[in-house]
């Protein structure tokens, strides 16, 4: 059983807290993964940018005879490389980098709105506690006065 009486007020009310603590805020920690996540795309988009540059190589065997197959004969060798450069996209990679990059910076504005309402949410919730811890203080001392009242009124009679 739950009784008020057993539901007691910290002893003294933080005036504040970590910023540590906030990080571990479910919304905070979902702010931070769309932040990083458009970070990456920015990357993603800048690095389609530039040329990609493949390396490959392969070996073989030409003609199979048990005689030769450990020697170096008839071994066939190939390496290769390939450079490839976008040229004419119309400007949509670039376009591409702008929205990436306007998409960043929304998440960070969500992610300083998010931190700056889970800090107003705490201040709120400390001012709170500290306005229940003086409303307990102030009936505690009426409870007090009225039992000293009915015990002296008691004593009368």
């Amino acid at each position: 059983d739950l009784a008020l009486a057993d539901l007691h007020l910290p002893a003294q009310v933080p005036v504040v807290v970590p910023s540590d603590l906030l990080q571990s805020r479910p919304d905070i920690q979902a702010a931070d993964a769309g932040l990083k996540a458009a970070a990456a795309e920015v990357g993603v988009a800048t690095a389609q940018l530039f040329p990609q540059l493949s390396l490959s190589a392969a070996m073989g065997k030409g003609g199979f005879s048990w005689p030769t197959m450990l020697s170096g004969a008839g071994a066939i060798w190939n390496v290769g490389a390939s450079l490839s450069q976008p040229l004419f996209h119309g400007g949509a990679l670039l376009a591409q980098r702008r929205a990436a990059k306007a998409s960043y910076e929304a998440a960070v504005d969500q992610y300083k709105q998010t931190v700056l309402g889970a800090f107003q949410n705490v201040a709120d919730s400390l001012a709170a506690l500290e306005h229940d811890a003086e409303a307990l203080d102030a009936s505690s001392r009426a409870a007090l006065s009225a039992r000293g009242a009915y015990d002296d009124a008691a004593a009368r009679v």
